[in-house]
């Protein structure tokens, strides 16, 4: 649970909306979390979310010619997206380090659930509603288990070491 952002208590999930909504684009923040019962400070800062045309132009990066690389990627068609295991060579791809584990997004269909969250080709799913996941099997049955009509909270990392929350939550429309 999120107790502060940028030295200010957060009353509720609207007046943590709006306080994300005011904070500039870029900069580091400060906020405050329980986690088991315990607060947790951490830095975090608010990107832009993509367009649907910009998500879908966001493809993971071409493999070099002459190089073969055979992963299997896992479609959740409820989401709209497509995860694999981070193979050595997708973490040299994606520029994630070598020990890394988790499912990398392959793919997302524009104006899906796993759009509308903010997921990218590229990312790393790391945890599911707090559970690790060392792959995209373990993600894939974790999302299953999920009640998508109270969300699902995926921790996600990023290459430059980075660590999102994107929380995916199916509306009664979407059902």
């Amino acid at each position: 649970m999120i107790t502060e952002l940028a030295g200010k208590k957060v009353l509720n999930r609207y007046d943590l909306v709006q306080r994300v909504g005011d904070l500039p684009a870029g900069k580091p923040a400060a906020m405050t979390v329980v986690r088991d019962g315990k607060p947790v400070s951490l830095q975090v800062s608010v990107a832009e979310c993509p367009t649907d045309e910009a998500a879908a132009n966001n493809k993971p990066p071409r493999k070099e010619k002459g190089k073969t690389e055979e992963h299997t990627s896992t479609r959740m068609d409820k989401l709209g997206v497509a995860i694999a295991d981070l193979t050595p060579e997708m973490a040299k791809q994606f520029g994630f380090k070598d020990k890394t584990a988790g499912a990398v997004v392959t793919e997302v269909e524009p104006g899906s659930l796993a759009a509308q969250a903010g997921l990218r080709p590229g990312m790393l799913v790391v945890k599911v509603d707090k559970k690790d996941v060392a792959d995209a099997a373990a993600a894939h049955q974790a999302v299953d288990k999920a009640d998508l009509q109270k969300g699902a909270l995926l921790q996600i990392r990023t290459p430059d070491g980075g660590t999102d929350f994107v929380l995916l939550k199916e509306s009664a429309e979407q059902k």
